[in-house]
């Protein structure tokens, strides 16, 4: 199976999540071109970008070098 690369404005997604503690819709927001998209649209690619698995493991990964930065 090949590894798929995330992408700037994935990986600018996980970022919001992880090191800024956004909302799924609000990281999404700031990390895509959401501007003529309804609040129910926003929430529904958040939400399929959260279960990406490969976002889920960056999200996990910046958390805890946010976390072991902080100790």
């Amino acid at each position: 199976m090949t590894k798929k690369k995330l992408t700037p404005k994935m990986l600018a997604f996980a970022d919001c999540v992880a090191l800024e503690g956004l909302s799924l819709s609000e990281s999404y927001r700031r990390s895509y071109d959401a501007e003529n998209m309804s609040a129910a649209a926003v929430h529904t690619e958040a939400s399929l970008l959260a279960s990406n698995p490969a976002i889920t493991k960056r999200i996990e990964t910046q958390r805890e070098r946010k976390v072991r930065s902080l100790v």
